[in-house]
């Protein structure tokens, strides 16, 4: 029988044997919807470091790339572009390579590697990325949320609710969870009726976004089931749309 596990913050996650398990990595304000975004409009590729000192190394040896990312929500000093989905505009990187740096969401991308499948998960996504699970996995799925600097999110947590719920439906049976993939549905469920963009300005990312400025940004986080795209992570560390990443 198919289990899902969610990790709460990223730090929780420290497998000893993924090679069977499907993962979906969380980071709705504003990572993992940049970067759905990014290659809905043309990006190439995406790779994700998690600091700035890789991401300057591996931007080196890749000529034209760009390089994109945050610290504490503002864009890096002598980055090409931040962490605004709304910054990824076909002008800007179609065809382009992104290397990129965020705070929390780029540091999951290293607990994926060797696992079965990986993808990124957003509110925007999250039918799609449901759909995509629930026909690859036969045996695991493990949802990383990334946090924030060390705390689980509401935001990153309501977007997993979201995510199961959806698996749920596309499996047509309720798989088993353990307890933080029941908190993560409990939290989605208790906000069913509720905007989801009132959802993301509860939380303490939300409210820092807004101080920032960035409350377009948190609208666009905030819609819900929009795209059906699903980036995947190739053995390479390499993120790309789930067509490409299948050819």
């Amino acid at each position: 029988m198919l289990r899902i596990d969610t990790f709460l913050k990223h730090e929780d996650y420290q497998p000893q044997d993924i090679s069977n398990k499907h993962i979906a990595i969380i980071d709705v304000m504003r990572c993992t919807t940049s970067l759905l975004t990014a290659l809905e409009n043309g990006a190439a590729a995406i790779y994700n470091y998690p600091t700035i000192e890789a991401s300057l190394a591996a931007a080196a040896e890749k000529p034209g790339s760009l390089l994109c990312g945050e610290r504490k929500g503002i864009m890096i000093d002598g980055f090409d572009h931040g962490n605004s989905p709304r910054e990824y505009t076909p002008d800007a990187i179609a065809g382009r390579t992104l290397v990129f740096c965020s705070t929390n969401g780029s540091q999951c991308f290293a607990l994926a590697k060797g696992a079965a499948s990986a993808c990124t998960a957003c509110l925007r996504n999250a039918d799609a990325a449901a759909e995509y699970l629930a026909k690859a996995a036969d045996e695991r799925i493990n949802i990383i949320c990334a946090g924030t600097v060390g705390r689980p999110s509401l935001d990153d947590i309501y977007t997993a609710g979201a995510l199961i719920a959806r698996i749920i439906k596309h499996l047509d049976y309720e798989p088993a969870m353990n307890d933080s993939s029941r908190i993560a549905l409990i939290t989605y469920e208790y906000y069913r009726d509720t905007d989801p963009l009132e959802v993301l300005k509860t939380c303490s990312t939300g409210a820092k976004l807004f101080r920032l400025g960035y409350g377009e940004d948190m609208a666009f986080c905030a819609q819900i089931d929009v795209s059906r795209a699903v980036p995947l992570l190739d053995d390479s560390g390499c993120l790309r749309l789930k067509e490409a990443a299948h050819e």
